[in-house]
């Protein structure tokens, strides 16, 4: 039995190869402009530590890699003008209370607001509960209630944002410290998602170290996702989630503090060096310095361990391998904090129970500085990193600025981990990619669950058609290749869009120059895969890449799996379908890699409903056909009434078709009397209309589908066009 992810290549080769209706579309010209905008904010101190105020833009010299830019933005920022403005002077005489100064709404993340932001602290409080636990969370809570208390500013406008299952950002900038004291109070302690815990001390190891991998594998419910299978890129979302911080700040050009409030950030390898260049680069990009906080502040674990877990096995707490293990995970947690501080322009406080330090460092790295920006005399996009000097015509100043930045990189030069990661980013953003246009199709299909032959569960046949006019192809020796990145993924809206199935193929194709011909003649290709979810309202969304010139398509879409034990007729969805394509030949052209889904293993023990007398049903995704082909639709009845007599059901079907309101066409009155070969209790119904007396127009199927020994029936509606 073939797996049922499948491939398509339609007028030609189809991992079903069918005749495809999709109209080509003209693919014109693309012009890009690499323009990035580099912005820089230079503190200017002089001798004595005070800022060297009122330069101008002819006084900075910017260099990058040796070469100086031309300055495109230049402004002075200075905060203890609004800070003295907000001060209240001291009357000579007492005077009437003066009317209450109107507080300015919250200013959500990343919104422009000129007037809000000139003069004004940008500062950003994280909570990453997802590595706090709940005493280490309370204490850095503590510590900006303190602040808010004693330390904050006139000029600081200051928002709240927490990552725990996924990002959220609970106060948007704002001054007013009662909204911020509410925002504190709004996070749930212990809320810990414990996404990175590795190396977990293990009181049943009896090796020298004590220790195993935490999978932190969820088997509460089978039909929910655990965070190590469906983290399918092997990136740690806490950096993903300081990146999409970042990226919310990005067209602010002022300088924004990010204070990050974690127990630190252990990386899984050198898998993950990509996501904290991509972390350091959004931050870099978006003017925001990260001051990482180690909300652990001093660490002393006693050498068997304290007792918040058992004691360990073996001679681990004896040799010292158990403490050597705890510190490497200590250190190289920290390690991540001090990079992402470093090579932002922030610092990084760690091994210190005086959290409160981060406020006061803020505070004086960002009292005044000049905000200078270009844009790069460089336009390659090499992804290397780029050195920054900025020089200014005033003698005896000290100079303090970001000492340089990673370039963005092109496609083509984008590693394995990139590449990977830009997936992800495709995936998680609500932002649509129409680079590569496509359509999508879903339906719904009970099959028997592998594990217990007498329950059922609902499997969803999920198929994809892009035209081939879109997809390049390269020339290699005598073929024609490509390959694409296929990544869907089904969120449950009502569980704050948990994932509960995910699925991601990379297909290559090799067509001679005959298959080809075919191909590029106006075909179009088309991916089949498919998902067992239980009955629900879900969210379903696709993404394409196609990895020779990058261009990237989604397709967003409401998932309806219908509970057909509430149904008094349970039937399938109905797919049209064009063509039927032999099993044996779904694999012309076509490898797979990268298949990572172990749940659509589960496919080799269930008998696919779609495939019928050793050939496939691809379903005609666009419902778009023509006077010359056939129209097959095919769904399935289940648990129908049986004849007492003679242990068979009777479904009768009755199909007409309607133009402009107007019935044109009634086929026959089909009958069917037969379980499946594979079920006693589902009835497979199937029937074909040959459209050549349809003239072209838009076209109603109506189904009428009865039971005529229970006496109930079922009414199906579908749209078509011939073309």
């Amino acid at each position: 039995m073939k797996r049922w992810i499948s491939f398509v290549l339609c007028s030609a080769l189809l991992l079903n190869p069918f005749v495809s209706a999709w109209s080509q579309t003209q693919s014109g010209a693309r012009f890009k402009i690499y323009a990035d905008l580099v912005l820089v904010d230079v503190r200017v101190d002089d001798r004595h530590g005070n800022p060297v105020q009122n330069l101008e833009k002819k006084d900075f010299h910017v260099y990058e890699d040796g070469v100086e830019q031309s300055l495109a933005v230049f402004r002075y920022q200075d905060v203890t003008r609004t800070e003295v403005a907000a001060k209240p002077e001291t009357p000579a005489t007492p005077l009437p209370p003066a009317p209450a100064a109107e507080k300015k709404p919250p200013v959500p993340l990343g919104q422009s607001d000129d007037s809000q932001y000139s003069d004004r602290r940008l500062i950003v409080m994280m909570f990453d509960l997802s590595s706090l636990d709940a005493s280490d969370a309370l204490y850095a809570r503590k510590t900006a209630e303190d602040y808010l208390k004693t330390k904050i500013a006139p000029a600081d406008l200051v928002a709240v944002v927490v990552m725990a299952a996924s990002l959220r950002v609970v106060q948007d900038f704002t001054d007013d410290k009662k909204l911020l004291e509410a925002a504190l109070n709004k996070i749930k302690l212990g809320q810990s998602t414990d996404l990175s815990a590795q190396g977990l001390t293990d009181p049943t190891a009896n090796d020298n170290t004590g220790t195993v991998e935490n999978t932190n594998e969820d088997t509460s419910d089978p039909f929910a996702v655990d965070d190590t299978q469906f983290n399918i890129f092997n990136t740690d979302r806490k950096l993903v989630a300081i990146e999409s911080v970042a990226k919310m700040l990005q067209d602010l050009p002022e300088r924004k503090s990010l204070i990050h409030f974690s127990s630190g950030i252990t990386t899984t390898g050198v898998e993950n060096d990509a996501q904290v260049k991509a972390t350091v680069y959004a931050a870099n990009r978006a003017n925001m310095s990260i001051y990482a906080v180690d909300s652990r502040g001093l660490v002393a674990t006693p050498a068997g361990g304290d007792a918040s877990r058992g004691g360990t096995g073996g001679t681990a707490m004896f040799s010292g391998a158990s403490i050597r293990s705890g510190l490497d995970q200590i250190s190289s947690a920290q390690d991540t904090l001090v990079t992402l501080s470093e090579d932002t322009g922030g610092r990084a406080f760690i091994d210190t129970n005086d959290l409160g330090q981060v406020f006061d460092q803020v505070h004086e790295d960002t009292r005044s500085y000049y905000l200078v920006g270009y844009y790069s005399s460089n336009t390659k996009h090499d992804g290397r990193f780029r050195r920054i000097k900025v020089t200014v015509d005033v003698p005896d100043v000290k100079l303090q600025f970001r000492q340089g930045y990673i370039a963005p990189k092109e496609f083509g030069q984008l590693t394995k981990d990139e590449l990977n990661r830009q997936l992800e980013e495709a995936l998680n953003t609500d932002a649509p990619f129409t680079d590569l246009p496509f359509i999508l199709g879903a339906y719904s299909f009970e099959v028997p669950d592998p594990k217990d032959p007498k329950t059922t569960e609902m499997f969803v046949p999920v198929s994809l058609r892009l035209p081939s006019s879109d997809v390049p192809f390269t020339d290699k020796r005598d073929r024609k290749e490509t390959n694409f990145d296929f990544v869907g993924a089904v969120q449950d809206p009502a569980r704050a869009n948990t994932m509960v199935s995910y699925v991601r193929d990379t297909i290559h194709l090799k067509l001679d120059d005959a298959l080809y011909a075919r191909i590029a003649a106006g075909g179009s290709i088309q991916y089949d895969t498919g998902f067992f979810l239980r009955p629900g309202n879900y969210k379903l969304k696709f993404l394409i890449r196609e990895n020779q010139t990058g261009k990237i398509g989604t397709f967003e879409q409401a998932l309806v799996v219908p509970d057909l034990s509430k149904q008094a007729f349970k039937m399938s969805s109905v797919v049209l379908s064009s063509q039927l394509q032999p099993i044996d030949k779904m694999q012309v052209g076509v490898t797979r890699t990268n298949d990572r889904d172990a749940l659509l293993q589960r496919q080799d023990k269930i008998p696919n409903p779609l495939v019928q007398n050793q050939q496939k049903i691809v379903p005609n995704v666009g419902h778009v056909f023509s006077a010359r082909q056939t129209l097959y639709s095919f769904f399935q009845v289940y648990q129908p009434a049986v004849d007492p007599q003679t242990k068979k059901p009777h479904i009768d079907l009755a199909v007409l078709f309607f133009k402009d309101g107007k019935k044109v066409f009634q086929s026959p009155e089909y009958e069917v009397d037969q379980f499946n070969a594979d079920s006693l209790t589902t009835v497979d119904c199937n029937f074909t209309t040959p459209l050549t007396q349809f003239a072209r127009g838009r076209y109603l199927m109506q189904l009428v589908v009865t039971d005529q020994i229970a006496g109930t029936h079922a009414y199906k509606r579908i749209p078509f066009v011939v073309k």
